[in-house]
């Protein structure tokens, strides 16, 4: 989907929805998106690189299929708030949590849906962001003529990891590299190091990466030289 279509359907969703609060992530644009297709397709990917093993006798059954939770982790990013506030929302409107996969009645707990979030997988998040950037380049969202590098610190769990280092701002953890495209302010790729790297030699790795992907998977020249390149 195109930027414009995007817009016109966050504005049919805002003057034809009938509901008391009508946000700006409709069920209809769920639908029309095909988060749960999108959301099967990733995990059918992941379990292929990385199976699970097998699930212990007894304990609780699986109520919500995993493809609803992704769906729901996505709509959560999308709107850019806690479990807690997502399904209170779904609560009060039915049809999104139909449009997310649950069955009629049932709206996961906030709880549950930060236990399933984290036992998804690295494979899951890393195949749905890799699959989003693909289709937006397919689709003309991310031009690529100019590119930003930007980074932030996250903190490591222990200070004894031999990985992470000190920033200069006395943080122990790790830098993410992160290259944007500067039209869509859309992320293209990400990098990780230790919290002490420069931005710089990480920046040419991440432009000569994405060139190597570009020209293995597009036909693009816009695409795989970038116009300039800005470090923020």
């Amino acid at each position: 989907m195109l930027a414009k279509e995007l817009i016109q359907c966050q504005q049919r969703a805002i003057t034809q929805s009938k509901v008391a609060d009508p946000f700006i992530f409709s069920p209809q644009m769920v639908r029309e998106l095909q988060l749960l297709p999108f959301a099967r397709c990733v995990l059918r990917w992941a379990a292929r690189l990385k199976p699970a093993l097998p699930r212990a006798v007894g304990g609780r059954p699986i109520i919500y299929a995993e493809e609803g939770v992704l769906v729901t982790i996505m709509v959560m990013t999308v709107w850019q708030v806690s479990p807690e506030a997502l399904v209170k929302r779904m609560q009060r409107w039915p049809e999104l949590a139909l449009a997310c996969g649950y069955e009629p009645g049932q709206v996961i707990s906030a709880s549950q849906l930060r236990r399933r979030r984290d036992n998804l997988g690295l494979w899951v998040y890393a195949i749905t962001f890799c699959s989003l950037v693909f289709l937006l380049i397919r689709r003309g969202v991310l031009l690529g003529r100019d590119w930003v590098i930007d980074s932030t610190i996250i903190d490591a769990f222990s200070r004894h990891d031999s990985a992470a280092g000190w920033s200069f701002s006395k943080r122990f953890g790790y830098k993410v590299h992160l290259l944007m495209c500067r039209d869509s302010l859309l992320p293209i790729l990400l990098l990780v190091s230790p919290a002490n790297a420069n931005d710089a030699p990480w920046g040419g790795a991440c432009c000569d990466w994405r060139i190597s992907c570009s020209s293995c998977r597009l036909r693009s020249s816009a695409l795989m030289r970038p116009t300039s390149l800005v470090l923020s």
